[in-house]
């Protein structure tokens, strides 16, 4: 099991790395539904092609960075479920938290299972900044919040967190879209598109539970 534990305070830049991890990180809403299995290692067809092609960089880069991506995303939630104030808020981070783990382990088996390197670690443990022009990296620059959200407490903190989950998610669809339509390994875009409508639907969640917080 690849994924990794990291105690958040205190975050500071480690977590403004977080918010960026799926745009660095080396080469390459709703409760989510149940993920489907990685497909099995390239002696046998991956699932929706005959051929078993294996996947081209882009799919490759792809699920590198999401699984930085995601561990952040767990990271970044059990943090709010041991501090957030509002109920609705340690839902929504359980929510999360219990959607993307399991999404960790489906994309380190698939890389294993073609002899791809998974990363190390968790995107809070400081990789590089993302390139400004890669998508991922859009809506990220968000300092000021990570250093609201280190020294927040109560509702302040609630709104804090809300606000990075809805720039960490951003980034997110992002790097989906651009797998869904450039990708070309049917698992690869597969889950480009389930991790596309999951966090679009959770950054919204985020975003209706600010307008009820005062934002």
């Amino acid at each position: 099991m690849h994924r990794s534990r990291y105690r958040l305070p205190p975050i500071g830049a480690a977590l403004c790395a977080a918010l960026v991890a799926c745009g660095g990180g080396g080469p390459g809403g709703a409760q989510a539904p149940s993920p489907s299995a990685p497909p099995p290692a390239p002696s046998s067809p991956a699932p929706g092609t005959a051929t078993g092609r294996a996947p081209g960089e882009q799919d490759v880069v792809f699920v590198q960075r999401m699984v930085l991506h995601h561990r952040g995303a767990v990271d970044l939630a059990d943090t709010a479920v041991a501090r957030a104030s509002s109920a609705q808020v340690r839902e929504l981070a359980a929510s999360i938290s219990a959607a993307r783990a399991p999404q960790v382990e489906e994309m380190t088996s698939w890389l294993d299972a073609r002899g791809e390197p998974v990363p190390a670690g968790s995107s809070m443990g400081g990789e590089d900044p993302a390139d400004p022009a890669d998508p991922a990296a859009a809506g990220t620059s968000n300092l000021e919040e990570v250093q609201e959200l280190e020294g927040a407490t109560g509702a302040g903190f609630d709104r804090a967190f809300l606000r990075l989950v809805v720039a960490h998610h951003e980034a997110g669809v992002a790097a989906a879209a651009a797998e869904r339509t450039g990708g070309t390994d049917p698992w690869a875009v597969e889950l480009a598109s389930r991790i596309e409508r999951e966090e679009s639907a959770e950054a919204q969640r985020a975003r209706d539970l600010l307008g009820t917080l005062g934002g």
